[in-house]
């Protein structure tokens, strides 16, 4: 297969009077095929004719297959690494990117010619840029692996969080001459950490709760049995009443907490009956469950018509209007003219719902405070403090998100939130049910 072209070669050199190198294979005389390095140079007498050629030659073939050796683990690492579903990537000593596999194409958007040198650091997030410099240039002194956590730019502008990981490869007097490694992706893990820390906290909540807010009445009904005793044996009878009276509005109060905290545990763990429901008539059913308090507070209650079709769990779909239309009743002040106005904007998943009052207003320092378990900003007030706690599970439980709205005291307050699964299918039925 060489023998013609390296022919060719030396007629070229001989017309041209010139020299050359050249690799080829030859074969030894015991039949054993070898690669040889040469050199010629073609030598010229005095009118300029070429007389002779002299050169050497050099055995190379462990050269040529360490090459090849080099070149089939190449080519072993670009499929193993395109293969796998993490993003691959190499740099060499300094940082200078020499390699990243289809996955950081196909996440980041940008080509692999981008890519190349300090074009790695393009998807970084500014924020984590520095530290990912700096977890570098640590294990850089310590000629050691390293980990980190950090940001990358999705193709659509998104950011996610990954882990990234990285390997030196050093040579025979212990330098670095390379770095390999991969970046995996985390968001998941991430968001399953948040939401662990809410449940943690959630769960010092219920802590909380049964050490203090279900020992309150039992307190309560215990002082009161004492003096229910005294008074039994004094025979005062408005006494007894009294201490009758007491027991029985902190059995009462004990009641409503188990009730509501029962109703609370039960979202998302106990499923009931999905149905497609039209939005107004699950308002409807709601202000049927607190037309006490909106009758005895004179609420005038007005609602957009709007026609938008649910799909859940009505009892669960309900509860988020009834505790908010209960609140905004309860929590009116001295407001002669008590109004509440519940709406829809949007469409689809992207649906906002609200429900604004003209109330005693809430103090921006609390607007998170208030979805929190047990929290009660007006202890005088009727209520567990479970009503908002209950509404914010229902809606994350429905894909969604809650925020209160009020510029503060007396100033009413306004509550938005979406519920995106409750039309997943909703949108594939129609709104013609």
């Amino acid at each position: 297969e060489d023998r013609e072209r390296v022919y060719l070669l030396f007629q070229s050199v001989v017309a041209e009077k010139s020299e050359c190198d050249f690799e080829c294979r030859i074969f030894r005389v015991d039949g054993l095929q070898r690669w040889i390095w040469g050199h010629g140079k073609i030598f010229s007498n005095s009118t300029g004719d070429a007389v002779k050629m002299l050169g050497m030659v050099l055995d190379i073939t462990a050269r040529k297959q360490l090459e090849e050796a080099l070149v089939d683990r190449e080519k072993e690492f670009r499929s193993l690494a395109e293969s796998m579903p993490q993003i691959v990537w190499a740099t060499r000593a300094d940082g200078w990117n020499i390699y990243f596999n289809q996955q950081w194409v196909d996440y980041t958007g940008l080509s692999l010619e981008e890519s190349h040198g300090q074009g790695w650091n393009k998807p970084f997030h500014p924020d984590d840029l520095k530290r990912a410099w700096d977890a570098w240039q640590n294990a850089v002194h310590n000629r050691g692996s390293y980990a980190m956590e950090c940001r990358l730019r999705r193709v659509d502008g998104i950011y996610r969080w990954w882990l990234i990981r990285g390997v030196p490869a050093l040579d025979e007097g212990g330098n670095i001459v390379k770095w390999f490694g991969t970046c995996t992706d985390i968001e998941d893990i991430k968001l399953n950490e948040a939401k662990l820390r809410e449940k943690n906290i959630e769960l010092e909540r219920f802590t909380y709760m049964i050490s203090h807010d279900l020992k309150s009445p039992l307190v309560t009904i215990g002082t009161f049995l004492n003096y229910l005793e005294q008074d039994l044996a004094k025979s005062d009878v408005d006494l007894v009443a009294k201490d009758m009276h007491y027991i029985a509005k902190a059995a009462e109060k004990m009641g409503r907490m188990l009730t509501e905290l029962f109703e609370f545990t039960r979202v998302g763990r106990v499923r009931q009956k999905l149905v497609f429901a039209q939005w107004r008539d699950v308002v409807d059913e709601a202000l049927g469950m607190v037309a006490g308090v909106i009758a005895s507070r004179n609420v005038h209650v007005d609602i957009d018509d709007a026609r938008v079709l649910l799909h859940g769990e009505r009892e669960r779909l309900v509860q988020i209007w009834q505790n908010l239309l209960d609140n905004a009743a309860k929590f009116g002040g001295d407001q002669a003219d008590l109004r509440v106005h519940i709406g829809v904007e949007g469409q689809g998943t992207a649906t906002i719902f609200f429900v604004c009052d003209n109330g005693i207003g809430i103090d921006p320092r609390y607007h998170e405070k208030i979805f929190l378990l047990f929290e009660r900003l007006d202890t005088s007030a009727p209520g567990t403090g479970l009503g908002l706690a209950l509404v914010k599970r229902v809606v994350e439980f429905y894909g969604g998100t809650i925020k209160v709205e009020s510029r503060g005291l007396g100033f009413g307050a306004c509550f938005r939130f979406t519920l995106p699964k409750a039309f997943e299918n909703a949108e594939a039925k129609g709104d013609d049910t």
